[in-house]
């Protein structure tokens, strides 16, 4: 069960208040800051929550976020240590938008009807076990280096299933993509893993461009796209 709450913004670790939308902890490592439980409308918003400038870690977990197209869902700038997890996310132009984090986790999040649903630049951490799906986009990784995306769900995205741009050392795992233009992009980046994905009726199921360097490919399972790879 769900309370309603307006839109959230927090900008620095002073703001982490019940005003604020927090319902527990104390921002330690052990004991994360909560954003938890809430139905936010962000119709007219810039932002369903944002949080910028904290290096508290904190998690936003169990919410609802409903938008009128336009604007974030959930965002973050300049947070290095935090988890979105098991959040509803839709009707945005980005659902969950993540910049500058060394180790942070977006996780069991389902995401649909935004432009771009997960979009992460300077990323370190794991997206895994979302579930996205209907966006234009699906997950979008930018400038980012030593993170991991596994077991998330992507099904009818317009353009690519997941996306990765100027960016080393990606690990790629058992992702399912199908129903997207592109299944799974790796574009001018260079180190990175993608196995045991699985790939499916996309127009391409794994498309290289402007490769920087060796990346390595092995054990996906590419089925009825009209160009395999």
């Amino acid at each position: 069960y769900r309370l309603p709450h307006a839109p959230i913004t927090i900008n620095g670790d002073a703001a982490f208040l019940p005003a604020n939308g927090v319902t527990g902890g104390s921002g330690t490592a052990a004991d994360p800051y909560v954003i938890s439980g809430w139905e936010i409308d962000s119709t007219g918003a810039a932002n369903g929550i944002l949080i910028q400038n904290a290096n508290a870690y904190f998690v936003i977990m169990d919410c609802a976020i409903t938008g009128d197209g336009a604007g974030y869902g959930i965002r973050t700038v300049n947070c290095p240590n935090f988890v979105v997890r098991s959040n509803d996310v839709s009707a945005h132009l980005y659902g969950i938008h993540v910049n500058g984090t060394t180790d942070s986790g977006i996780w069991y999040n389902e995401v649909q009807g935004a432009g771009t649903a997960i979009y992460a630049s300077a990323f370190g951490g794991s997206i895994a076990l979302n579930s996205v799906h209907g966006n234009g986009d699906g997950i979008v990784l930018v400038s980012s280096a030593t993170c991991t995306l596994a077991a998330n769900w992507l099904f009818m995205n317009a353009k690519n299933g997941i996306g990765v741009h100027d960016s080393q050392d990606v690990y790629l795992h058992h992702n399912t993509v199908n129903g997207s233009a592109v299944g799974l992009l790796l574009n001018s980046s260079h180190g990175c893993v993608v196995r045991n994905n699985t790939l499916d009726t996309n127009a391409y199921g794994i498309k290289l461009t402007n490769a920087t360097g060796v990346n390595w490919l092995y054990n996906n399972n590419l089925l009825d796209n009209t160009f395999q790879a």
